[in-house]
């Protein structure tokens, strides 16, 4: 019964993309590739105490997204998802960098 209920919980592939999502790791990868395509996201002023150069940072980056049309949810921890939402409609992360990239081929 078991087995039966666990091959019930795996999502195809194509129901994975429809997910949204990252932790702290997928953010701070969002930061490097704005950080690759030019767009300053990353905060590190001296003397600033570590927890609010991290707030800051995640704040930056939920407005470079913004710059691209994409709303970004950051949560900034180890167990939340983030949310991306494109024209008010969630997408998945994957989708809302491919929205992003679609911008720079104009």
């Amino acid at each position: 019964m078991a087995k039966k209920i666990l091959k019930e919980e795996i999502l195809k592939d194509e129901q994975l993309n429809q997910v949204a999502g990252g932790t702290i790791a997928e953010s701070f990868d969002d930061a490097d590739r704005f950080e690759a395509l030019g767009f300053h996201v990353y905060c590190n002023d001296p003397g600033v105490p570590l927890n609010d150069l991290y707030t800051e940072t995640m704040l930056t980056l939920q407005d470079t997204y913004g710059k691209f049309g994409v709303k970004a949810i950051t949560y900034g921890d180890d167990h939340r998802a983030n949310s991306y939402f494109v024209d008010g409609k969630e997408v998945s992360r994957e989708d809302a960098w491919k929205h992003i990239y679609a911008q720079f081929k104009k």
